[in-house]
């Protein structure tokens, strides 16, 4: 048997030179894994307290107010331009879809964000050992675990940057794979297959770009690669990159216009010279590599720099980007190409951002952390490449290397708290920043719907006091002021709210002349309140609550021909406006026009939400059935039907319910029962203390005793 088992299941085991060999080639991927397994861990972790948050600031406008995501026909508009502020159908279809599957959880949507994350950490990875650099491994570690980047992680609205970064490194990545000398693989040996993985690439972008138009930068980073690998970048590939370079203009300028006809970034707070501009982005550019250096404190608002193009001293900003850029163009003279590579990479994929095209969140603070998600690859790459040229001892290297991760893993899970609410990230603010004056303005908004009106009213000074053409605090603090029953302090800012209005976007908003308006009013001065609310229309067709006001103190005038007309403007805008149908009930039966005026009792009926306008309403509408004079809209049987079910709502304890039955009842010939439902309805009203309806109940009394129906005439 020996024999045997020597010939069969010992000659099949592999000799121990070749376990070793089999050992050998399996030891890296089992690294690789290893490696992957430390960064998806670590990040997971240090992300906790990011994930554990809820909705901030302008998720809103993203996900919790978009009704787009909610049905079928929402989704095909995401792709329609115009149906959103910022035309990124891709980031707005993964919100759809997770909408789909929990709604307004928001444990669901940061996990998504946080896994892009780090599929993004480990596609950095991928690229960088592609190109064959050294410390790729770090360069992605760092990417995943500086808390320069919760910022674009924990805020759910910034899934536009996880999103794009991953398309835009698979992009890069299907572009290497069929320019192998590029990216320093295996030769293609298909033209085919080099044509798929060309036309992969140029999908990837264009999802990329639908993503956020930022990472249009994509084929003029594949040029740098070019220099840095010293390929030569011939005509095939410059014709190759081509279609990139116009889609991602044709995007960068689509956005650049809706930033400011559709975001708003417009008015004095973007009036700036070239000059100006110039000494904001080389201001910028030093910002974002020294946080990378020293992220701390890292602010959701930083302070608004003050830039004065007249003092010399403005200049050093660009004195230094200017030696910065000569060293690096030195360097590169002298085949130092990684230093000019990676600074180029960072300049210019953060250029949209410098201040150059206006973009909306420079109102508040011209740099922001968001900013330089996918643009800190150069600096994470330039540091880390440099420290490995410097440090030759591995266990150094990896030392410091555990010393760096750990501490950028202390930061990111400190700086993921501040995301656990508004109130928590606008105080956090604050804190560092007491002249944000967005965040004090947005405290001030939390404290008056909790009910601390003099706290609410010290946030809005204080965002005045940082801002002081800020219209929307002093239109606020205006609010406030006139809740606090202060009408003549709040007239003044709300005055002062509309001027400054006026001065940054040259001409009025008609919500702001509609408040005015309605402290006027509160003050008794009808006239010039009737005049500001016909100037709330006039600047805005559609300000509906200046068309109700009007409507209203056109009845209060007895000018009821008026107040039809500014109904109807409400329904325009308000098909469903219950008050403006049931008016329009009233108005229409009183100048004779019955059929009109049914319809409004019944869309009343209809359209009632609140518990009181469904009484009221289907009291109306039976009243108006029972007693319309005109024989072929009235319906005493519908009245009676109406009534009835209305009455045992109310357990028959109303007296006008039991009025309008006995109507309906002396309609439909049933005399005797209208008599007695009357005098109950007298005898409530008695009760009540309801002498007018007493009195009207007696007359109709007596026209039922004289066997006739009541009519309103």
């Amino acid at each position: 048997m020996v024999p045997l088992l020597r010939g069969t299941m010992l000659a099949d085991m592999p000799s121990p030179r070749n376990v070793n060999a089999l050992d050998q080639a399996d030891r890296p991927r089992r690294r690789g894994v290893l490696l992957a397994a430390i960064i998806v861990v670590v990040t997971a972790i240090a992300y906790l307290p990011a994930v554990n948050g809820g909705f901030i600031w302008d998720d809103d406008n993203y996900v919790t107010d978009n009704v787009l995501l909610h049905d079928l026909d929402g989704l095909k508009h995401l792709w329609v331009p115009g149906y959103t502020k910022q035309y990124y159908p891709v980031v707005f279809t993964t919100f759809w879809m997770e909408y789909q599957l929990w709604e307004l959880n928001p444990l669901g949507y940061h996990l998504v964000n946080l896994t892009g994350h780090i599929i993004n950490a480990l596609l950095v990875w991928a690229v960088f050992a592609r190109l064959k650099m050294r410390g790729a491994w770090m360069i992605a570690a760092i990417f995943a675990l500086h808390p320069v980047h919760v910022e674009s992680v924990a805020w759910i609205t910034e899934r536009k940057n996880v999103l794009s970064a991953m398309f835009y490194l698979l992009a890069m990545l299907g572009y290497l794979q069929c320019d192998p000398r590029l990216g320093v693989g295996d030769r293609v040996r298909h033209v085919g297959a080099a044509v798929g993985w060309y036309a992969s690439s140029l999908v990837l972008f264009t999802l990329a770009l639908l993503s956020k138009s930022v990472t249009c930068s994509l084929p003029a980073a594949l040029v740098l690669l070019m220099l840095y690998r010293r390929v030569p970048v011939t005509l095939w590939r410059m014709a190759a990159l081509t279609p990139m370079f116009v889609l991602g203009l044709i995007m960068a300028l689509n956005t650049a216009r809706l930033e400011q006809h559709s975001v708003g970034a417009v008015g004095v707070d973007f009036d700036f010279s070239v000059v100006e501009r110039c000494l904001i982005a080389s201001k910028a550019l030093l910002f974002y590599p020294w946080k990378m250096l020293w992220p701390g404190p890292l602010i959701f608002i930083y302070p608004r720099w003050i830039i004065d193009s007249s003092s010399a001293a403005s200049y050093w900003s660009v004195a230094v980007v200017g030696v910065i850029a000569a060293a690096a163009v030195v360097l590169f003279v002298r085949s130092r190409r990684g230093p000019a590579v990676a600074l180029a990479f960072y300049a210019g994929t953060i250029l949209p951002a410098l201040g150059f095209i206006n973009v909306y969140p420079h109102r508040f603070s011209f740099v922001a952390d968001h900013f330089n998600y996918l643009a800190s690859l150069g600096i994470i790459a330039l540091v880390v490449g440099c420290a490995t040229l410097l440090i030759r001892s591995r266990a150094v290297r990896v030392g410091l290397a555990v010393v760096v991760l750990a501490v950028l893993s202390l930061l990111t899970w400190r700086q993921g708290s501040m995301y656990q609410n508004n109130q928590t990230l606008w105080r956090w603010t604050v804190d560092r920043n007491p002249a944000a004056w967005l965040a004090q303005n947005n405290l001030g908004l939390i404290e008056r719907r909790a009910g601390n009106l003099e706290v609410a009213i010290d946030r809005f000074e204080a965002a005045i006091a940082a801002k002081p053409n800020h219209h929307r605090a002093r239109a606020n603090l205006a609010l406030t002021l006139q809740m606090e029953g202060r009408f003549d302090e709040a007239l003044h800012h709300m005055r002062i709210a509309n001027e400054q209005t006026v001065v940054e976007f040259g001409r009025p908003r008609g919500h702001d002349l509609y408040r005015i308006g309605v402290l006027l009013e509160k003050l008794d001065r009808i006239d010039e309140a009737v005049g500001y609310f016909g100037r709330a229309v006039k600047a805005d067709p559609r300000e509906l609550d200046a068309h109700f006001r009007l409507a209203v103190l056109a009845v209060g005038q007895g000018r009821h021909a008026d107040a039809a007309d500014h109904f109807q403007s409400v329904l325009h805008l308000d098909p469903d406006n219950v008050t403006a149908h049931g008016f329009l009930g009233n108005h229409y039966r009183d100048v004779g026009r019955y059929r009109d005026a049914e319809a409004h009792y019944r869309m009343a009926v209809r359209v009632a939400g609140e518990v009181k306008d469904q009484f009221a309403t289907a009291r109306s509408l039976a009243r108006f059935l029972a007693t319309c004079p005109d024989d072929s809209v009235r319906n005493g049987v519908e009245a009676v039907a109406r009534a009835e079910q209305l009455n045992a709502l109310l357990s028959g304890q109303d007296p006008y319910t039991l009025d309008i039955l006995a109507m309906a009842y002396a309609e439909v010939g049933r005399l005797d029962d209208a008599v007695a439902t009357a005098q109950r309805a007298q005898q409530t009203a008695d009760a009540m203390q309801l002498d007018e309806l007493k009195k009207e109940i007696e007359q109709r009394l007596m026209t039922y005793r004289d066997g006739r129906p009541w009519r309103d005439e």
